[in-house]
C-alpha cells in the first residue's frame, strides 16, 4: 500500500532560526571589522593631514623666502605661521569626529618646526627644540591605534611604532 504524504510548503521554524543566527553572526563580525577600519581611518586622516600641513609650511617658506613655522597642539589642531610677521598662513582646529585622537610630539617639549627660505629645517625662532616626530593616537575601549610621522629634512615618513614585522613598509626604523 502506498502512503500519500502532503508536500510541505514554506519554511520551518528551524530554517528561520538558523537563518537569523547566521545573519546575527555576520552582523557582529562586520560591525567589529567596521569599527576597526574606522579607527584606522581616523588615525590615518589625522597623520596625513599633519604631513600635508608640514609640506605646505615648507612650500610657503620657499615661496616667501622667509622663515615659516608649523605648530601643533595636543588636540591635533595646528597653525602655519610666517615667523617674522606672525601672519597665519593656514590653520586647522581639532575636528569633532577626531575627538579621541591625540597628538604626542617628540621630543616632549617640542611643539613646532621651522623651515627657512630654502625649505630646509631651521632652528625655531623661540629657541625651543624642533619636532622630530608626531604620533597620532586613537583610543577607544582601551585599545590604541598609533601612527607616527617622522619629520626629516626633505621628506616625511609615516610608520607604525607598534608594528613588529620588519618587512612591512610601515615598520618604524629605530634610531
Amino acid at each position: 500500500m502506498k502512503i500519500i504524504t502532503k508536500k510541505q510548503k514554506g519554511f520551518s521554524l528551524i530554517d528561520i532560526l538558523v537563518s537569523i543566527s547566521i545573519f546575527l553572526i555576520l552582523t557582529v563580525i562586520s560591525t567589529v571589522s567596521f569599527n576597526s577600519w574606522l579607527s584606522n581611518m581616523k588615525v590615518k586622516t589625522v597623520i596625513e593631514g599633519i604631513d600635508i600641513a608640514l609640506t605646505q609650511a615648507r612650500a610657503e617658506a620657499i615661496k616667501r623666502n622667509e622663515y615659516v613655522y608649523f605648530q601643533i597642539n595636543e588636540d591635533t589642531s595646528w597653525d602655519i605661521v610666517v615667523a617674522d610677521s606672525g601672519d597665519i598662513v593656514n590653520q586647522k582646529t581639532a575636528l569633532e569626529d577626531n575627538e579621541n585622537v591625540k597628538a604626542v610630539v617628540f621630543p616632549q617639549s617640542a611643539s613646532m618646526v621651522t623651515f627657512d627660505g630654502y625649505g630646509m629645517l631651521a632652528k625655531n625662532i623661540d629657541g625651543s627644540p624642533s619636532l622630530n616626530s608626531v604620533d597620532a593616537i586613537f583610543t577607544v575601549l582601551d585599545k590604541e591605534r598609533v601612527l607616527r610621522l617622522n619629520i626629516e629634512g626633505g621628506t616625511n615618513s609615516i610608520c607604525n611604532p607598534v608594528l613588529e614585522d620588519t618587512s612591512s613598509s610601515l615598520y618604524c626604523e629605530e634610531d
